[in-house]
């Protein structure tokens, strides 16, 4: 049977832990609720700041042409009035994931590397601070992105998380690494499912606007014959 550690630092780590599993649960749970994609894409960037301890979420969007979308941004207003919207290429999004060191599915580009990005077409909210004082310290211009991509036999790349600011002060350890990635997979297959919602609806309403054609134009064809001065009549033209 295995003993419970006394050690102070030993409880303090299995303490933060629990709590962070129990703040993945919740927001995993609320990813799981109905809504709309855009309410579905607000809410994965709140849960990186309000769960999984970062002060700056965002979430890029592929879109239909490839590129990526800043589709929704927590953290700063600031930030989100400026750069929600705007667009960075897929060239610059796939040079980015390949670079800097591959922590499982997340793609870490430290500061030492990251200075080459500054001029690219990706759009960037640069946060000041002072430069690290210890070895594991995040740097203000270290970045972190956890990709999504579609379930199935197919992946294909469905957006990237992106994150900033640790609360405490350190690069993420393997447990935050892991959290992060096992919420980008769930806000993945909580994208698609609102996405495809969302594609219903849209089919629904054209489907309901096609049938209010086809009664209108019914109800136009039978009132020129009831109403017609001389009376009307169709004839089939036969050989």
């Amino acid at each position: 049977m295995s003993e419970v550690s006394d050690d102070p630092t030993v409880t303090a780590e299995l303490t933060n832990r629990l709590e962070s599993l129990r703040h993945v649960t919740d927001l995993l749970a609320e990813l799981s609720t109905a809504r709309s994609l855009a309410d579905t894409l607000q809410t994965v960037a709140d849960g990186i700041v309000t769960g999984l301890g970062y002060e700056l979420g965002c979430v890029n969007l592929v879109r239909p042409d490839g590129d990526l979308v800043i589709a929704a941004f927590a953290g700063n207003a600031a930030a989100e009035a400026l750069i929600t919207g705007r667009v960075g290429s897929r060239d610059s999004w796939e040079r980015r994931l390949t670079m800097g060191e591959a922590w499982d599915q997340l793609r870490f580009i430290p500061h030492t590397e990251g200075w080459v990005l500054l001029d690219d077409d990706v759009p960037q909210w640069h946060t000041e601070g002072p430069e690290p004082q210890f070895e594991d310290e995040w740097h203000p211009l270290d970045r972190l992105y956890a990709p999504m991509y579609t379930s199935g036999g197919r992946r294909d790349l469905l957006g990237v998380i992106s994150v900033d600011r640790p609360r405490n002060g350190r690069r993420p350890g393997p447990w935050k690494q892991q959290s992060l990635q096992l919420y980008a997979s769930q806000a993945a297959i909580a994208i698609s499912n609102a996405r495809l919602r969302a594609n219903m609806q849209r089919a629904l309403v054209r489907l309901e606007r096609e049938q209010q054609a086809l009664r209108a134009s019914e109800e136009s064809f039978r009132q020129a014959f009831e109403y017609a001065p001389s009376g009307m009549a169709i004839a089939e033209m036969g050989g």
